[in-house]
């Protein structure tokens, strides 16, 4: 009989998973989970109790499912895992659900032919018998019940160290330095670019720069990329700095410590932890009124402005100061270990 009381089901992106796998070994008794990653490249050997499926190697690992006594879903974006699923619907009541937004809102995909429905009809199928959602936001939970019928029983809890608040020095500006704008989080057509550039366009003469991520991004990368780089060079001419290249965390984190404020325009839940560290840095955050994010951050009492009112200025000292304390303590280590204490039991 297995030991394993937790068997986790992951998408190849390794970006949250391994230093979640991490994060696991540190506080918790690693050797009760099994972590399967759907495919991908990345080296797993200092990530314990983790494997690789590859096609019909799946057999093996299959009596896991069954004696597991709970199966966590990091997403469902993998077709073959909703096959699946959907074909020994037993397994789905000890199922937890962890939303990404992508997976949630491909609701809102327009679909067209037999294969699409089909595929769609089998998500529903599956996502309405989860027996446990776990999402930070209860915006995102109401919109599964809402779009999908969803029965199962909302976990409260962020799973991801990638949402820990880390605290950086902020570096010393020069006199006279532009100031520093963030233009969404990755290459993803979600971010909705082209609001943002317009936005920010009349104000690239006032000694700005923008610094726009486009290190990774939906499943046609390089096209949603060099989509994102013309638009940029047209509308914000100088001004326009993409970061292109994947760079490690610490190194990410520089440049955002060093931002004075933020646009975001995606509407679903995306770019969490950047937008979390921003606002926990002191920094003056812009985003859409009714995204998924904005009703997380209110839950937690913190202040961001009205995309669609952007006028270049900046939070007051009280309200940097209710962020910074209020994401302090919301989202330290020690508060990512109690809330994963939730569904650990």
């Amino acid at each position: 009989m297995s030991d394993v009381k937790f068997l986790h089901i992951a998408p190849p992106d390794h970006k949250f998973m391994l230093p979640l796998i991490a994060f696991m070994d540190k506080h918790f008794d690693i050797m009760r989970h099994k972590f399967l990653f759907l495919g991908g490249e990345n080296d797993l050997d200092n990530a314990p109790q983790s494997h690789r499926i590859y096609g019909v190697n799946f057999l093996k690992f299959l009596p896991d499912f069954y004696s597991a006594e709970k199966i966590i879903l990091h997403s469902i974006l993998s077709s073959k895992m909703v096959i699946f699923l959907a074909l020994q619907p037993w397994l789905l009541n000890k199922c937890h659900w962890i939303i990404w937004g992508a997976d949630l809102h491909k609701y809102q995909e327009h679909t067209q032919g037999i294969k699409v429905r089909a595929y769609e009809f089998a998500r529903r199928f599956i996502i309405k018998r989860f027996g446990y959602i776990m999402t930070g936001t209860r915006g995102d939970y109401e919109l599964a019940k809402q779009w999908y019928g969803v029965q199962g029983q909302w976990i409260k809890t962020f799973n991801y160290p990638s949402n820990i608040f880390r605290p950086r020095p902020a570096p010393e500006k020069k006199e006279g330095a532009p100031k520093v704008v963030v233009a969404g989080n990755s290459a993803a057509p979600s971010n909705n670019h082209e609001k943002i550039f317009q936005i920010i366009s009349p104000y690239v003469k006032r000694n700005i720069q923008v610094l726009c991520p486009l290190s990774y991004g939906g499943s046609h990368y390089e096209k949603e990329k060099a989509k994102v780089l013309e638009m940029g060079s047209l509308y914000l001419e100088d001004a326009f700095s993409p970061l292109t290249d994947f760079m490690p965390l610490e190194t990410y984190l520089d440049y955002l410590a060093g931002a004075d404020l933020a646009l975001y325009a995606h509407k679903r839940q995306q770019g969490f932890g950047n937008t979390l560290f921003l606002l926990g840095m002191g920094k003056t955050v812009y985003m859409e009124p009714n995204s998924a994010l904005h009703t997380v951050f209110k839950e937690y009492g913190l202040v961001v402005k009205n995309i669609n009112r952007f006028d270049f200025t900046f939070l007051s000292k009280e309200e940097a100061e209710q962020n910074m304390r209020n994401v302090r303590s919301s989202f330290s280590e020690e508060s990512l270990v109690e809330s994963i204490k939730q569904w650990i039991t």
